[in-house]
């Protein structure tokens, strides 16, 4: 199937505007320096102040549950991926709201983080029989690393389980993300994007994505702690100085 997003021939079109309809959908109004950007299969609508995507038909920017991602910490880096088919990633520059590159891979690959400075992209590469690995992409020099990035602590076992939800530090300089998996317990893989590090973090139950379906990652006021909550139930308490959880109920 071909790529929602047609990466090889995008076209960009500017607009300036302020709120408006997007394909049945209405942009949040009021909306300050909203810019549409149209490619030839879509369009998203950008705030060009910041590079956050309002709506989208291109591509995608979020993580598998919808919770935010794509967006670098320092603005200005935005990356989109396309919906189905080939592994494709538009790379755009927010300051001006411009097409930096794209990136197509042979394999399969999704978006999971991106440097604080948007040099570097993490990616997600799917393996037979529900297996992963995490690669990073350099931007500048356009290779893939070689290296895999894993916790150094599990060297040689093989990376299982399914994304469910994802949170980010305020610094950009961590991705969290929950994963499911039925026969062992779930975890948290926390990778550092600044140096290409991970640490997974292993929580007190198996759970499968089904069960653990509107699981969310919730950040501490002070940024010291992670929360797993499911509505309004925490589930587990994780202390990011030391990666030690602390179980709070099941899924």
């Amino acid at each position: 199937m071909r790529a929602r997003f047609a990466l090889p021939t995008i076209v960009l079109t500017l607009v300036a505007c302020t709120a408006a309809p997007h394909r049945g959908r209405d942009v949040p109004d009021p909306v300050p320096d909203v810019v549409v950007l149209g490619t030839a299969d879509g369009s998203l609508v950008v705030r060009s102040d910041s590079g956050s995507v309002l709506a989208s038909d291109a591509g995608t920017v979020a993580a598998p549950d919808g919770s935010p991602g794509g967006v670098s910490a320092d603005g200005r880096t935005l990356v989109l991926a396309a919906r189905t088919g080939a592994s494709r990633f538009a790379v755009l520059e927010t300051k001006p709201l411009r097409l930096r590159k794209v990136v197509t891979l042979s394999g399969r690959f999704s978006l999971d983080a991106i440097s604080p400075n948007g040099r570097t992209l993490y990616l997600v590469e799917y393996l037979s029989a529900g297996a992963y690995r995490i690669r990073a992409y350099d931007l500048a020099r356009e290779k893939l690393a070689t290296r895999v990035i894993v916790d150094k602590r599990e060297a040689g076992q093989p990376m299982e389980g399914e994304p469910v939800t994802r949170a980010l530090s305020r610094d950009g300089a961590w991705a969290y993300t929950l994963y499911a998996r039925t026969e062992d317990t779930a975890f948290v893989h926390a990778l550092e994007t600044s140096r290409g590090y991970a640490v997974c973090v292993d929580l007190p139950w198996p759970a499968d994505r089904r069960a653990l379906a509107g699981t969310r990652l919730v950040l501490s006021a002070d940024g010291s702690r992670l929360v797993v909550r499911k509505g309004v139930r925490q589930l587990a308490e994780i202390s990011l100085g030391t990666f030690t959880v602390t179980p709070l109920g099941r899924p």
